[in-house]
């Protein structure tokens, strides 16, 4: 035990005798040459501050290096599919063949008492959406060189002892067409009540509004509407 303090002690001591001489080994360059004294530990510290600043964008790099690396790594994809199942193919559009064979029904009929209506069933096969509206156009002529007259219904018709109206509503079943209006619907003739031919023309709600629906022909041309399949040219011309 004696002896380990003894150790201690002169380890102590030997620590102190080397920090007085370095202090005087300090003062005496000072005192000699202060000016390069000052230089050497004013380079010192500079070259410090550049190693410090050069750290810093070193690490300011590798930084956004490494953002860079950890952004690209997240678009990867590893592991098993997560992904949900297929959704339902949508609806073909209206326009075009396929839509018209889709969404262009024809009918042919004829108005008769008591009730003056018929009801035209949409097919079976067919969905029709809330958002979707239903147009009823009857063929009101067939011209000598075979062109096609059509009118959007509501139709109104003026006679001297009143007036007819065609209309319709629409179900997403089905449509149905009646007459209406303060004439004598059983006085009625043959050419404003039998073998009637109508076209049920089904529009998806995403294409409401975007033209006048009134005019046949407009419709006829922006959903490519072919001719009818059931109009001839002995067709009874309306009044």
């Amino acid at each position: 035990m004696i002896i380990l303090v003894k150790v201690s002690d002169r380890i102590a001591y030997l620590k102190e005798l080397t920090l007085n001489l370095e202090k005087r080994v300090t003062y005496s360059i000072f005192k000699k040459a202060p000016n390069s004294f000052l230089a050497f530990n004013l380079n010192y510290l500079w070259s410090k501050g550049q190693d410090v600043l050069l750290n810093e964008l070193l690490m300011k790099r590798l930084y956004i290096l490494l953002a860079l690396v950890t952004l690209g790594l997240s678009g990867c994809y590893y592991g098993e599919d997560t992904r949900g199942p297929r959704g339902y193919d949508g609806r073909d559009g209206i326009d075009g063949v396929d839509g018209e064979e889709s969404y262009v029904f024809e009918y042919e009929f004829s108005f008769t008492a008591p009730d003056y209506s018929v009801l035209l069933n949409l097919p079976n096969d067919f969905t029709m959406y809330d958002s979707d509206v239903a147009l009823v156009y009857f063929l009101w002529e067939v011209t000598e060189d075979g062109t096609e007259v059509w009118r959007a219904l509501p139709q109104t018709l003026y006679f001297s002892d009143g007036v007819l109206m065609y209309n319709y509503d629409f179900t997403k079943y089905d449509v149905s067409v009646f007459l209406d209006g303060t004439v004598n619907l059983d006085g009625l003739g043959a050419n404003t009540t039998d073998n009637w031919i109508a076209r049920v023309v089904v529009v998806p709600g995403q294409f409401s509004g975007r033209i006048d629906y009134s005019d046949y022909e407009v419709v006829k041309e922006y959903f490519e509407l072919s001719p009818s399949k059931l109009a001839t040219n002995n067709y009874q011309k309306r009044p």
